[in-house]
C-alpha cells in the first residue's frame, strides 16, 4: 500500500538518520547575524540574509569564505579565513539559538518516531559545540539516541563514515547491503553538489 500523506508507513523501520539544519530547524537567522559581526570585523558592509542562505549547506568554512567574497576577491578571502573562522566561531557561540526555529511538521514527525519506537540520529556537519546547545534549546534532544556532529567524528558528511556509524547504533545494526548502498547515496551527493 502506497504511504498516505500524513500517515507514514513506519513497520519493521527501526532507526531513522536526520539531519539538523535546513532538515528541522530553519538555522540561517542566527548564522545571518554571525556572519554580519565577522564581516564587521573586517569593516564590511551588511549583505541579506538571502545571500546567506546561498551558501549555507557546504560547510562553515564555504559559508565564510563565500560571505567574504561578495565584496573581495577570493585571494583576499583566502587571506582573511583564519581570523573569520576564529571570528565566526565567537559570534556563532553568541547567535546560536536565538532566532533559529523548527520547521512546522517536525515535532509531530518526530512524536510518531516516538510512538512507533524508531531510534533517532542526528547526523550534522554542524560543530557539536553548537548543535547539542541549539537542540537543547529547542527541545529537540529528548527525541535522539544519538548526535554525530562535524567534530565527532574523523569525516563529516558527505563521506559515508558518520551514515555508517549511525547505523551501529546499540541494537540496529545495518542490515547486509547498506553499507555500500550508504556509500553510494555519499558518492551520489558529493557528485550532485559539484
Amino acid at each position: 500500500m502506497p504511504l498516505q500523506p500524513g500517515k507514514p508507513d513506519l513497520n519493521g523501520v527501526r532507526a531513522a538518520l536526520i539531519d539538523l539544519d535546513g532538515t528541522m530547524v530553519d538555522t540561517a537567522p542566527d548564522m545571518h547575524a554571525a556572519v554580519i559581526l565577522v564581516r564587521a570585523e573586517f569593516s564590511l558592509p551588511e549583505i541579506s540574509i538571502e545571500a546567506v542562505r546561498k551558501f549555507i549547506g557546504k560547510g562553515m568554512e564555504n559559508l565564510l569564505r563565500q560571505s567574504l567574497e561578495v565584496d573581495v576577491d577570493a585571494a583576499e578571502a583566502e587571506k582573511m579565513m583564519g581570523p573569520a573562522l576564529d571570528y565566526f566561531l565567537r559570534h556563532y557561540a553568541v547567535t546560536n539559538g536565538l532566532r533559529s526555529s523548527i520547521y512546522p511538521g517536525v515535532i509531530e514527525g518526530l512524536e510518531v518516531f516516538r510512538q512507533k519506537n524508531v531510534r533517532l540520529a542526528c547526523i550534522t556537519n554542524k560543530l557539536s559545540m553548537f548543535a547539542g546547545p541549539l537542540m537543547k534549546k529547542l527541545g529537540l534532544m529528548a527525541y535522539f539516541d544519538a548526535l554525530y556532529c562535524a567534530d565527532t567524528l574523523p569525516r563529516k558528511k558527505p563521506d559515508p563514515l558518520p551514515l555508517i556509524t549511525a547505523c551501529g547504533m546499540k541494537d540496529c545494526p545495518p542490515k547486509p547491503g547498506l553499507t555500500d548502498m550508504i556509500k553510494m547515496m555519499s558518492i551520489l551527493s558529493i557528485t550532485c553538489s559539484r
